[in-house]
This record gives structure tokens, C-alpha cells and sequence, in this order.
């Protein structure tokens, strides 16, 4: 059993600590006792998303950014018994709109939270893009990460309406007309990471986090 599947019962174990009794009293005993056949809760999984530091940190010195894997996917028992990491089930890939290339242009003052894109102006695919992401990728499934998940923050700014990473106005900032070639964009890429990385998206996550009205403004 792995590190990772015993971190319930360590959680639930500490529920035994007991809040200061009032001044003169004696302390209250709490019994707690834990029945694994009637569980309360399932967790899918345990996970974690590159957006928005992995471009920068997956292009580091294979010293700093192993070590930062290791960290984030680990299972497995460092000096002491203690984990070495984590533990993460799913890393989440970050499917870049294409504000890095825009730079300052794109309207986004902090690159940090520009994304490259691997869908080009001209209408064709650069693999090669998003190489600091595509490595934590495969550093996740070196350490036994088994679910990978897809999302994106905005469509690729060449089908958006106003041709940025964000909304600017209260309505979706996709036209109607390209929901189609988001569609094909999405399956392209899914296909192309899955080439390049021998890794495929058990999910894909075209809207993520609608609430926030900056990107997709539903």
C-alpha cells in the first residue's frame, strides 16, 4: 500500500486531538473509532494543475526540476520513512491560448500567466511548444501518476472574439460559429501531445473554472 492511500486514516487519527478544557476541569476522553468497510467518502484522485509556473520551472536544470517532481509525485519513502513527496493521482495540462507569443501585446502584464499555444497563425501545430509543461508531464508518469487531465483557460486568441486570452465583454468569447474548429483544435491536440509524449488526457476540460468571467465570460 502506497503512502498516498494511507493518508486518510492518518487525517481521520488526528481527530482525537482535543480542544483546552476550562479552566479546573478534567479533560474530556473522545473515542473515535474507524470502520474502513463503511466508507463516507471517495476521492477520484489527488491533483495538482502546471498552470502557471511549469513552463517556466520545466525548462530549469534537470537538478532543480527533478527535484521538484519528486516533491510533487513521489509515493515512495525518503530517510526515515518520511515521503518524499506528495503523492499527486493527476497532474492537470495547461492547454495554452497563446498569449506568450503575443507578449506584451497580448495584454496580460505578468508572462507568468501568459501560455504558449501549439496551434500557429497560419493554421498548423508546433509540438515543440509548451516544452517545460510536456516534461512535467512525463516526469509525473515516471513517478506513477496514471490520470492526466486537459484544460483550457481560453480558446486559442486566433478563434476568440477579440483576439486575446480574456473577455472584454459580459458574453462568451467564443463566437458560436467556431465552436467546431474548437472542437477540431482540442482533438489535434490531444493526438499531437499523445505523439510527442506517449501520454493521453483521460479528461479534457474545455471550460475550466467558469465562474471567473475573465476568460470564457458565460
Amino acid at each position: 500500500m502506497s503512502y498516498l492511500h494511507t493518508i486518510p486514516a492518518a487525517l481521520v487519527a488526528a481527530l482525537l486531538v482535543v480542544g483546552s478544557p476550562a479552566r479546573g476541569q478534567n479533560p474530556a476522553v473522545v473515542t473515535v473509532r474507524i470502520d474502513a468497510g463503511q466508507p463516507r467518502q471517495t476521492i477520484a484522485n489527488f491533483a495538482a494543475s502546471d498552470a502557471w509556473a511549469g513552463q517556466f520551472v520545466g525548462l530549469w536544470p534537470a537538478a532543480k526540476k527533478e527535484a521538484i517532481a519528486d516533491l510533487l509525485f513521489s509515493q515512495e519513502a525518503g530517510p526515515g520513512g518520511q515521503p518524499k513527496g506528495i503523492g499527486l493521482s493527476m497532474w492537470r495540462f495547461n492547454l495554452g491560448a497563446g498569449s506568450a507569443e503575443q507578449g506584451a501585446d497580448s495584454g496580460i502584464k505578468d508572462e507568468w500567466r501568459r501560455a504558449e499555444s501549439f496551434l500557429k497563425p497560419d493554421g498548423t501545430y508546433d509540438f515543440t511548444r509548451q516544452a517545460g509543461q510536456q516534461w512535467f508531464l512525463k516526469a509525473a508518469q515516471q513517478r506513477g501518476v496514471q490520470q492526466f487531465l486537459g484544460f483550457l483557460n481560453s480558446p486559442p486568441v486566433s478563434l476568440t472574439a477579440n483576439g486575446k486570452a480574456y473577455a472584454t465583454k459580459a458574453q462568451t468569447n467564443l463566437p458560436t460559429a467556431r465552436y467546431a474548429a474548437l472542437g477540431a483544435y482540442c482533438a489535434a491536440v490531444v493526438k499531437g501531445v499523445k505523439q510527442r509524449t506517449g501520454i493521453t488526457f483521460d479528461y479534457l476540460s474545455p471550460i475550466n473554472e467558469p465562474q471567473w468571467g475573465s476568460f470564457w465570460r458565460f
